[in-house]
């Protein structure tokens, strides 16, 4: 449901949140954190089991499991509007930028800018992947590897990435994965006007959420700002975090000083 409170300007600083994708974690803005040290980088719920460290037990959690993206943007929603922010800039990354989208299109007084990190109008996940997610989870996280870096990482680095999302129980990552299959909104987004300022990123060599995503959304919102950036593909605030930061910083700059914010 949309809300119609008209929205307000307000002189405090906006409060900068984070919502990760699918079969993800807070932990995915780990890189580009120290950049937006007040924010808030969110666990949706199910997920925080992601962000266990090795030594650590997987957090037990009752959380039910959502299944579309409408019903994360009621949970996310809920939880901003209990914190009484005045002003939210709220950063998506994959399936938290439909989340994003979502809650922009509903238009809630306190929400400021909008940053859709490597997401798009639809989310369409490859059949190969959702029938390794069912058969053989190990294997689906060393698909994502594979696919999800214009370069895979290697050694370490790689393990501590495998071992975060294989924390992630597989029923999440299925349902994840289906309420991003089921997202659409182009016909939305040709019929309505948008109004919330807006920056757009992605990495150069996204196979997950291709450019021409990108392309889609800023053609579809006034004012948007779109920047790739080079040497990067889907996982681009892990892979290339000081550049993603400085491309977000540069175009929200630019967003909030046109008069449109």
């Amino acid at each position: 449901m949309r809300d119609t409170t008209p929205r307000t300007t307000t002189t405090t600083p906006p409060q900068w949140v984070f919502v990760h994708g699918a079969a993800g974690s807070s932990s995915f803005w780990d890189l580009v954190r120290p950049a937006f040290p007040e924010a808030w980088a969110v666990d949706l719920p199910g997920h925080a089991a992601g962000r266990a460290r090795r030594s650590e037990p997987v957090p037990a959690t009752a959380d039910p499991i959502l299944e579309s993206i409408d019903a994360f943007a009621n949970w996310l929603m809920d939880e901003i509007a209990a914190r009484h922010w005045g002003a939210v800039v709220l950063v998506g990354h994959s399936m938290g930028g439909a989340i994003a989208q979502v809650v922009a299109l509903r238009q809630p007084v306190w929400l400021h800018d909008v940053v859709l990190s490597s997401t798009g109008p639809i989310l369409p996940v490859p059949d190969e992947l959702i029938d390794l997610v069912q058969r053989d989870y190990p294997a689906a996280v060393d698909w994502l590897l594979a696919y999800s870096f214009a370069t895979p990482p290697t050694g370490y680095r790689r393990e501590g990435i495998r071992r975060q999302l294989l924390r992630i129980p597989p029923a999440l990552t299925l349902a994840d994965y289906r309420a991003c299959n089921a997202f659409d909104i182009r016909v939305i987004l040709e019929q309505v006007q948008w109004t919330i300022p807006t920056v757009i990123v992605c990495g150069e060599e996204d196979q997950m959420t291709p450019p021409a995503y990108s392309e889609f959304l800023a053609a579809h919102m006034a004012g948007a700002q779109l920047g790739l950036i080079e040497n990067a593909g889907h996982m681009a605030p892990v892979e290339q975090p000081a550049a993603w930061v400085a491309a977000v910083q540069r175009l929200w700059a630019r967003v909030t000083s046109s008069g449109t914010a």
